[in-house]
């Protein structure tokens, strides 16, 4: 459960308050439920940024973590401006101070253009864990700050943002780049100074929820591998990463969408998934049997898939920062078993994921298949006619059969793609 000493009873309340029957009357609703909910969701935010290589995340003050202006100068104490925290950030910073793995690669800041830096402080700690709360930093403008600044040109909260980095550079020896920097402010003139220093932002208006949030951090950059069953994908996946750690099986084995995070780390190697984020995994195998375990427990009937996502992020010294996605393979006839709609529910998961423009398509293709009719390639060619963000992978090349060139088909010259 959150630590919200005050605020959860509020969150829980207007929750209710929101869930209602025609005739008026309260849905039962376990709040336990609803707010286990919002911390995974969270947490599947927190996946994409890290995707996004965001390693400091900066929350304006005023309309963005609170929903009211206090003019830079509240009158009233801590304790009253605790219910117009946005829940969305009660949430969203909680999850983060919670997680061990999120605060080793995400830090967090609150900047303002106001001096109320002990009240904003005071304002944290009774709305999380007063031991956590020191790990995010407040940049306002007291006086000791702005006596550094020879500012002749406004330059919203950059001079802020830059003296974080510094400091975090200082105290906790981590570098970090300007495009690794996430701004949320509601504040379209700091908005666009911030782009201009190469920052990522993201406006925010009179209404902000996690889902919003979602849709911002799943416009990342992606690698998703695509083939028939039994094409070779895992494999290609595997080899990627440089371990094996993914099922195996004769018949369909991946079930669910596995959205795999790869981040450059140094020190020892370790997996994390998104629905266990408090558990280190060091042996692959088990990796390999947790997949399998959270597969049976979404997809209870053996020959089903689901569209729910596994998400599981690999701290390595040998790997790249990289996002990969495998789906279920393609089949064009259900198998004894397997339910009528099979075919159509895979390809429904796998077109969600490549119509997304900032989707590389990876088509797997077995070399004893004639690539024109590779299941791989058509569906690729759906949403990618061009081929521009499609590309081609052979597998099984020792299965080529005769007569057919691998030269010319490596060379892009038997179906091109750009």
């Amino acid at each position: 459960m959150l630590s919200q000493p005050i605020t959860s009873i509020k969150i829980k309340h207007s929750y209710k308050k929101m869930n209602k029957n025609s005739n008026g009357s309260s849905k039962h609703i376990s709040s336990s439920k609803y707010v286990a909910e919002q911390r995974a969701k969270v947490r599947d935010i927190v996946l994409c940024l890290q995707r996004k290589n965001i390693k400091l995340i900066a929350i304006d003050f005023d309309n963005t973590l609170l929903s009211i202006h206090t003019s830079g100068y509240y009158k009233g104490t801590a304790e009253n401006l605790l219910e117009h925290i946005r829940s969305t950030f009660l949430y969203f910073i909680q999850e983060i101070l919670d997680s061990p793995a999120f605060c080793q690669t995400l830090h967090l800041c609150i900047v303002s253009f106001s001096s109320q830096e002990q009240l904003i402080r005071k304002l944290l700690e009774l709305a999380f864990k007063t031991s956590k709360t020191d790990r995010i930093i407040i940049r306002c403008n007291t006086p000791e700050f702005i006596s550094n600044i020879n500012e002749k040109n406004f330059l919203g909260k950059e001079y802020h943002l830059s003296s974080v980095v510094t400091e975090i550079a200082t105290k906790r020896n981590k570098t970090i780049k300007p495009n690794e920097i996430l701004l949320l402010d509601d504040d379209i003139r700091n908005i666009l100074i911030a782009e201009k220093f190469g920052h990522k932002v993201l406006e925010i208006r009179d209404h902000i929820s996690l889902d919003i949030l979602k849709d911002f951090a799943n416009n990342v950059l992606s690698q998703t591998v695509v083939g028939a069953q039994s094409a070779g994908k895992s494999s290609v996946l595997e080899n990627i990463v440089g371990r094996d750690f993914l099922p195996r099986g004769g018949n369909m084995v991946t079930k669910r969408p596995l959205v795999l995070q790869l981040i450059t780390s140094q020190g020892q190697e370790y997996a994390i998934f998104g629905h266990k984020p408090q558990q280190r995994f060091i042996n692959y195998a088990d990796v390999r049997a947790e997949i399998e375990n959270d597969t049976k427990a979404i997809v209870r009937d053996d020959m089903g898939v689901s569209s729910l996502p596994i998400n599981l992020t690999i701290f390595s010294p040998h790997v790249v920062n990289l996002t990969l996605v495998d789906l279920p393979g393609m089949v064009k006839v259900p198998s004894q078993g397997q339910p009528a709609d099979i075919v159509k529910k895979i390809d429904d998961i796998i077109l969600e994921y490549i119509s997304n423009e900032n989707c590389l398509i990876l088509a797997v293709t077995p070399a004893n298949i004639d690539l024109v009719t590779s299941d791989a390639l058509v569906m690729a060619r759906s949403r990618d006619p061009m081929g521009k963000r499609t590309i081609g992978v052979l597998t099984k090349l020792d299965m080529m059969g005769k007569g057919h060139n691998a030269r010319e088909v490596l060379l892009n010259k038997v179906v091109v793609l750009e």
